[in-house]
């Protein structure tokens, strides 16, 4: 941070201490800590107010250089019954945990992390699907209102592809964990989606392999659904 609080000199270098924030990560005011004088006296820290909203990629004029990176989780929150089950829980501490590790630079589980530059910082905004294609869609409107730089989900194909749909358009990129319609390997259509979950023509063809070649069986019966 370069600014001198005393003689409001932009030309000297100072350590950034603190960071006074609200609620919507607005940042009101730095702490900063003067170099030694020449006489070896310290200035004292100051509080000094700053106009800046804490939005991704900008830098405030003071020298401050922090990226925000904002993801909107889309994920079903609430249940019929009002219990998620064990799976959709975990789901979401998972993604808790993992930014909890991303902007501590924890490197206990994925060691890259401890890569990523100190400047950046990682905001996770949830927006409840529902598991619906309606809920999805109504979770993107909710999301569109927010200054998003990425999509983390949805579980469901059918979710997932209606939003890819209009984040597409947007140029906005998406991840899903857990969606596996092989329609939505279509680039064309859905240029921005990517996922960690193979597709279930990949799937298929594998597990066909498997009991063709390791078990022997010659007739499989398969349930799916067509939503």
């Amino acid at each position: 941070l370069r600014f001198n609080p005393i003689t409001q000199d932009r030309a000297q270098p100072y350590d950034l201490f603190n960071l006074q924030t609200t609620s919507n990560i607005s940042v009101q005011s730095v702490r900063v800590g003067a170099l030694p004088t020449f006489d070896g006296i310290e200035q004292p820290m100051i509080d000094i107010p700053i106009e800046w909203m804490g939005h991704s990629l900008i830098t405030p004029s003071d020298g401050l250089q922090i990226t925000e990176i904002v993801i909107g989780l889309m994920q079903r929150l609430t249940g019929p019954t009002g219990d998620l089950g064990p799976t959709r829980k975990a789901t979401f501490c998972t993604a808790l945990f993992a930014f909890e590790d991303a902007n501590l630079r924890s490197s206990r589980i994925v060691p890259l992390l401890k890569t990523i530059p100190s400047s950046m910082k990682f905001l996770l905004l949830s927006y409840d699907t529902r598991s619906t294609v309606k809920g999805g869609l109504h979770a993107y409107a909710e999301a569109s209102f927010e200054q998003i730089d990425a999509l983390l989900g949805a579980s469901r194909s059918a979710t997932s592809a209606a939003i890819a749909t209009l984040a597409g358009q947007e140029g906005l990129p998406q991840v899903s964990h857990s969606s596996s319609s092989g329609d939505l390997s279509d680039i064309s259509q859905f240029p921005y989606f990517a996922r960690t979950h193979p597709s279930n023509t990949q799937g298929a063809s594998r597990l066909a392999n498997i009991l063709l070649d390791y078990f022997n069986y010659t007739r499989v019966s398969i349930f799916h659904v067509e939503d």
